[in-house]
């Protein structure tokens, strides 16, 4: 599903970095949004 980089200093590959696809439940609906809270001033 990903797009290969062109890039060569990109390596999405590497085995030290994991697959982070099993670190999230994709089998639970969305959470509402949560605003943050708007800095005074801005």
């Amino acid at each position: 599903m990903s797009r290969p980089d062109s890039r060569t200093v990109v390596r999405e590959n590497l085995p030290i970095l994991g697959d982070l696809r099993n670190e999230f439940d994709f089998t639970r609906p969305p959470r509402k949004p949560m605003p943050l809270p708007l800095r005074a001033g801005s």
